[in-house]
């Protein structure tokens, strides 16, 4: 099963074609679509806000569902995995690219279960390349 919200221009490659102090409003809007947000700032600032979303789930192996007695002691492991990009621009007055905060993280929850309990266990890494 999988599911994707939001913006889903929101990609490294798009994101390293904005430049601060050179590209503008209607260029960011060009490259990326229009914002999830935009609100202006009390210094006179306007800020754009995007956001994208990838939910991913994999529900294990179901043996007790064809094997009822024997099935709940074999473990099944379920593994869900969600992709949030988050991108925050900041216009000038001309509105023209000031600054810039872009986050993109995936976090991945792995739940075990059978008949004596259950384990789950999450990570969260970026997906940003180290510079």
């Amino acid at each position: 099963m999988s599911a994707t919200t939001g913006n889903q221009g929101i990609t490294q490659d798009n994101v390293s074609k904005i430049q601060k102090g050179v590209t503008t409003r209607d260029q960011v809007v060009a490259i990326l679509g229009e914002p999830t947000n935009s609100q202006p700032l009390t210094d006179g600032r306007r800020m754009m806000l995007y956001f994208g979303t990838q939910q991913k789930a994999d529900f294990g192996q179901r043996v007790f569902q064809a094997v009822p007695l024997v099935g709940v002691l074999v473990p099944t492991t379920d593994t869900k995995s969600v992709r949030r990009e988050t991108l925050q621009i900041y216009l000038d007055s001309a509105n023209v690219v000031q600054d810039y905060e872009f986050s993109d993280n995936t976090s991945e929850t792995k739940t075990t279960e059978s008949a004596f309990g259950g384990h789950a266990e999450e990570t969260t890494t970026s997906n940003i390349p180290a510079k």
